[in-house]
């Protein structure tokens, strides 16, 4: 039997979800015709079905609202709480200017002092990303790297020290070892690719 939700908590996390799919309307996932809001919405699917406290089930779902949609991490703070905008900041890429190959190193970085639920964050986002573009290669092919800035063997290194830091952080929780499988497969698709 699931045990009923708090209605406070309740309205908080639909609050979240009305404001994630108002800040990413019209946007859409890279070379594909699917909506953007899919991909935070899994994130927070992901965060929630692993047992995640309420609050980091709330930053998945806003996570890519400060990089992506300009939303100050201020108003988070306000509309939500400090706990949210915190956990959105810390794994917010502060620079998009800069380019891809800084941009993830100084990301990975971060993960390194990164607590537990942000790591959980990046851990859910990131197996929504190697999952979509596994998807996506089963249907195109090699075809799906031409989406990317960098190419298939940048891509993988990346979700592959992702997934090694999302390990070292969360040790032997299923969502670390989810990640890591789908980082893995990544790569043997990648290797295949060549």
């Amino acid at each position: 039997m699931t045990k009923p939700r708090d209605p406070e908590r309740t309205a908080w996390f639909d609050a979240a979800v009305q404001y994630a799919v108002d800040c990413h309307r019209g946007q859409m996932r890279k070379g594909s015709d699917a909506p953007y809001i899919v991909h935070p919405l899994r994130v927070g699917l992901t965060l929630q079905l692993h047992g995640f406290a309420e609050p980091v089930v709330i930053a998945g779902l806003l996570h890519d609202v400060v990089e992506d949609c300009g939303i100050a991490l201020a108003e988070l703070a306000a509309r939500f709480d400090e706990r949210v905008a915190a956990l959105v900041e810390a794994v917010t890429e502060p620079d998009k200017s800069k380019p891809w190959d800084v941009r993830k190193r100084e990301s990975l970085d971060r993960m390194d002092h990164s607590d537990a639920d942000a790591l959980a964050i990046k851990a859910a986002d990131a197996l929504d990303n190697v999952r979509s573009i596994l998807a996506d290669h089963a249907v195109l092919g090699p075809a799906v790297w031409e989406r990317f800035t960098r190419g298939a063997e940048q891509q993988a290194w990346y979700y592959g020290e992702v997934a090694a830091r999302v390990v070292r952080g969360l040790g032997g929780r299923p969502l670390a070892r989810e990640l890591a499988g789908a980082a893995a497969e990544l790569a043997c698709v990648v290797a295949a690719d060549r």
